[in-house]
């Protein structure tokens, strides 16, 4: 191996001078006699009088002189290769600043968009409020919003009862309102929803009642003998009402509801009434009344007593008997009587308001002269404290007080009569609204 290969040699494996020294140690060829063994002393190297010392000295000069050149070629070589690495350094970007790059170049400022602040009030109805049902009910509110203007809000009406009630747009000063008559009968907890146009909402919520009255007798259908009983010559007639008479001479009837007791205090009665195709001009006319008795019983012996006639199938005291009865009566007389038993206030076809089974006081009353029409006609009865209002088809007959009345309630029922002359005495359609109820 020469010198040269052993400097390259030496740089790739890194070995220690004095060991390269030993490897290039040329090999002996060609017959020459190998160098004798040089033993090492305590005192260096023994002396031979063979020239192996000089070829070693030889040797030796050679070989530093290679180790000179190798040092130099390594000492060249790695400064080369340092500065490189460091060219190399400087010109290529590190990984920490190709990463500070890209994060620089994908981020965006942000841009805030500012966000209003809806705003919803309820101002009417007023909260507890109970309407009937079926009646307009009418909700209003105030809708605002921090950033929008009322017009670009959106206002959602509901109840958690019956639902999506109606939407509407507020005004200009953020009014909106609602009107409905679609509310079922109960409580309703009702929600004013204000929206703005960024989707962010508000509320509002309040509690009415929606009442329902006791529901009407139609009388389309065959009487429950459980709860109206007939007496006398009082009949249900297929065409879907009550007859007291018939138009025939000397008949009266009574119809009377025994399982319901209408309660004292205020009270509404509302009923249709037909009278008339009758013979001899028309006789004698009918009453609905409410008596005050504890039982059946009680009014089953009542209704014994009570005459015809004059005394309209319900007449027990004055002129009629002397029973002493609470009661409390709306005539429809188209008869005029002058003592045969009673008299009465006009010759005239008349309503009147009777107390306590006579029907020979009218405490109220105003005459109808048309009414004998065969046709139907709603008479309502309202009763506030001392105060009865009746009207006849929405015409007010009389709005008054009567001294030291007081309704007392009691059993709800309707008589008739005919004499000499007769008509037809039709009732239909009986509504009772005392209490409105929200259940």
């Amino acid at each position: 191996m020469t010198p040269t290969l052993c400097r390259v040699a030496t740089r790739l494996a890194g070995f220690a001078l004095l060991l390269v020294s030993m490897a290039c140690t040329e090999p002996t060829t060609g017959g020459l006699d190998a160098a004798p063994a040089i033993p090492i002393g305590a005192g260096g190297l023994d002396t031979a009088t063979s020239d192996a010392p000089d070829v070693a000295a030889g040797d030796a000069a050679a070989l530093a002189d290679s180790n000179s050149d190798a040092a130099a070629d390594s000492a060249a070589t790695a400064g080369v290769d340092g500065a490189a690495a460091e060219a190399s350094d400087a010109s290529a970007p590190s990984d920490a600043a190709d990463a500070a790059v890209e994060v620089v170049a994908d981020v965006k400022p942000e841009v805030v968009v500012p966000k209003g602040v809806p705003s919803a009030t309820i101002t009417a109805p007023t909260k507890g409020a109970v309407f009937e049902l079926g009646k307009p009910v009418e909700f209003a509110g105030i809708a605002t919003d921090t950033l929008a203007a009322s017009p670009q809000l959106q206002a959602l009406w509901t109840s958690d009862k019956d639902g999506v009630l109606g939407a509407s747009t507020p005004d200009a000063q953020g009014v909106v309102k609602l009107t409905t008559n679609k509310l079922s009968a109960g409580q309703h907890l009702i929600q004013l929803e204000v929206k703005n146009p960024q989707g962010i909402a508000a509320t509002d919520a309040r509690t009415i009642g929606v009442c329902a009255w006791s529901a009407p007798e139609s009388f389309d259908t065959k009487l429950d003998g459980a709860k109206w009983k007939i007496y006398g010559d009082a009949y249900w007639d297929p065409g879907g009402w009550l007859e007291m008479t018939g138009n025939a001479q000397g008949k009266f009837g009574k119809i009377w509801n025994i399982a319901e007791y209408v309660q004292p205090g205020d009270v509404q009665i509302s009923f249709k009434i037909a009278t008339g195709g009758g013979i001899n001009g028309g006789a004698d006319g009918f009453a609905m009344s409410v008596i005050d008795v504890k039982s059946v019983a009680e009014l089953e012996a009542v209704l014994a007593k009570a005459g015809d006639g004059g005394c309209l199938g319900y007449g027990v005291s004055g002129a009629c008997g002397k029973e002493k009865v609470s009661a409390f009566h709306v005539e429809i007389d188209t008869f005029k009587n002058a003592g045969d038993p009673n008299t009465d206030p006009t010759p005239e076809n008349h309503i009147a308001v009777t107390l306590d089974g006579d029907p020979g006081k009218h405490w109220l009353w105003k005459e109808t002269p048309g009414i004998e029409d065969l046709k139907w006609h709603t008479v309502t009865v309202e009763v506030k404290g001392a105060k009865v209002r009746v009207t006849l088809d929405t015409v007010e007959l009389f709005n008054d007080a009567i001294p030291d009345f007081l309704f007392r309630g009691g059993y709800i029922g309707f008589t008739g009569s005919t004499g000499w002359a007769s008509n037809y005495h039709r009732f239909d359609e009986l509504k009772i609204l005392q209490q409105c109820v929200v259940k």
